[in-house]
């Protein structure tokens, strides 16, 4: 994936999160591809600090998605065409080429409690 958020529990509800990007992924990508990416996972981050929420893309990930492409966040440095944060990616020549330089399958560079089999970013077909 384009991106991961891990959670870890501190005491009572406290809690961290970490964002972290694919560098393999993203590395060709514009800096509106990177952003989109980031504000995926600060959703995720969100839904995990507001609602305890760990995993998928359920209602309030959906909501909070549909607000940021909508622009109703305020946000200076929001590009002309607006944003278009989705559920999946398409970075599919990226993903093939991570793949044959890390060997087929291969995960490297996954910690423990990152939530798996998530894929991000932008999605480019039919809406930009």
């Amino acid at each position: 994936s384009a991106g991961t958020c891990s959670f870890r529990r501190g005491e009572g509800m406290t809690g961290m999160c970490r964002i972290a990007l694919s560098v393999p992924l993203l590395k060709y990508r514009g800096a509106t591809d990177i952003k989109e990416t980031l504000l995926h996972e600060m959703i995720h981050a969100v839904d995990f600090l507001e609602h305890r929420e760990r995993e998928g893309h359920g209602k309030e990930f959906q909501a909070k998605m549909r607000s940021i492409n909508a622009g109703l966040c305020a946000d200076r440095y929001r590009p002309e065409r607006g944003y278009t944060v989705t559920i999946c990616h398409d970075f599919h020549a990226e993903v093939a080429h991570a793949r044959a330089v890390r060997g087929v399958g291969g995960s490297r560079g996954r910690g423990r409690g990152t939530s798996r089999g998530r894929q991000r970013g932008r999605k480019r077909g039919g809406g930009g």
